[in-house]
């Protein structure tokens, strides 16, 4: 087990996701948690293997009319493999929508419809969080590439499951590229306001060519009105005193009110370390051994 996943709906229904890693182990609580359908769960909640880093998203109730958004990564697909990247395995971002067609509400969150492709071979690192548009239903799920050098927007719409067996439509798009650095600590984030407007968050650090980290691990940011389409310039995170921050997360409210938290410390990173980081890339938040806190910032206007 592992990456435990949990999603609460409309009507409080309560979603559990539990990796593993062969398949998803899933199950639904009608009452706050005290029992689980089906009975002992199901082991079998998508049907492709191997599979990774679930995160769900639900809109309305999915037992009665909604939907639950089960978002993943189909592990290791080696087709093609990956050159020049730290893992080369070929990882794809996908997306499972339930109930399934066909199915009737009870089976929400249990069983799931054949997922869709969101990302393009060696364009799926660590995704982040899914989120439902308030203002249009539509589905966001943010990601690195295979590089780490660029963020991207898996944007998602339903469809007729008569049009498309996985009853979604989607588009990967580009929220902002950076060659000559790198992001991680841990995944980027992303948020929606009441009025619809994205908001992106991600770690990122000057690396060498050869992947080794040179410098501090700062936040960025981005927006975007328009669904994704287009995105704002990058701009840094005000984080002073601070070398380096990690797990940022964004929260937001009405329209361009966003909190963001993150774990941020004023010690530097060591490349010398040789306990910490990958043996293809040195230095970075990990070797970083120093008094660890937890910070907030907040903008009242996007």
């Amino acid at each position: 087990g592992g990456d435990s996943e949990l999603a609460v709906d409309t009507d409080n229904n309560i979603y559990f996701n539990e990796l593993t890693l062969a398949n998803f182990s899933v199950s639904r609580s009608e009452d706050q948690g005290r029992t689980f359908l089906p009975p002992g769960g199901s082991c079998i909640g998508v049907i492709n293997t191997v599979v990774d880093r679930q995160w769900y998203a639900t809109q309305g109730d999915p037992t009665a009319g909604g939907n639950i958004y089960l978002v993943h990564n189909k592990f290791a697909q080696d087709n093609p493999v990956c050159p020049g990247v730290i893992d080369p395995l070929n990882n794809l971002l996908v997306m499972a929508r339930s109930p399934a067609a066909g199915q009737a509400g009870e089976t929400a969150g249990i069983v799931f419809a054949p997922e869709k492709e969101i990302s393009a071979p060696c364009n799926e690192g660590i995704m982040g969080n899914v989120e439902v548009s308030p203002t249009t239903g539509k589905i966001f799920v943010i990601h690195d590439n295979a590089a780490f050098n660029a963020i991207l927007i898996g944007r998602c719409q339903n469809v007729p499951f008569t049009s498309d067996p996985t009853g979604l439509s989607c588009v990967d798009l580009p929220v902002a590229s950076f060659p000559g650095f790198r992001t991680g600590g841990n995944f980027p984030t992303m948020a929606i306001d009441k009025a619809g407007n994205l908001m992106a968050v991600w770690e990122q650090a000057p690396v060498e060519a050869d992947g080794d980290i040179t410098g501090d691990t700062l936040l960025y940011w981005s927006s975007s009105t328009d669904e994704g389409t287009t995105w704002t310039a990058p701009v840094q995170i005000p984080t002073p005193g601070l070398r380096n921050n990690i797990f940022a997360w964004a929260s937001a409210g009405d329209a361009g009110r966003v909190n963001v938290a993150w774990y941020g410390t004023p010690t530097p990173q060591n490349p010398a370390d040789p306990n910490c980081g990958h043996a293809a890339a040195r230095g970075g938040p990990d070797s970083a051994e120093g008094n660890w806190s937890l910070f907030m910032t907040q903008t009242l206007n996007g």
